[in-house]
């Protein structure tokens, strides 16, 4: 994920830092998408402008799914709820 001109907008930071901190304390779960690594551009530099949140690769997301043309049937739905229910019990 690239954030382009991370420091412009101060609750924008915020947000992206909010959300780094928390993928990386709930890191370790199936059902949570895990930080593999932050990188700033240009590289090496203290005065960066964009930042990279490298997580793992996957072949389409939930968005995707439901979008999609493919008839979702009540197995699909159970599947995906319990999937998502999995996450929120680990959160909490």
């Amino acid at each position: 994920k690239k954030v382009a001109n991370v420091f412009e907008d101060l609750v924008d930071a915020k947000r992206i830092l909010r959300e780094i901190r928390l993928l990386r304390h709930l890191s370790g779960h199936a059902n949570i998408t895990a930080i593999r690594d932050v990188m700033t551009s240009p590289v090496g530099r203290s005065n960066f402008k964009d930042l990279y949140i490298v997580t793992d690769l996957f072949e389409c997301d939930l968005d995707r799914i439901i979008t999609s043309d493919q008839p979702l049937t009540d197995s699909h739905h159970q599947y995906f709820l319990y999937q998502i229910l999995r996450g929120l019990k680990y959160i909490h």
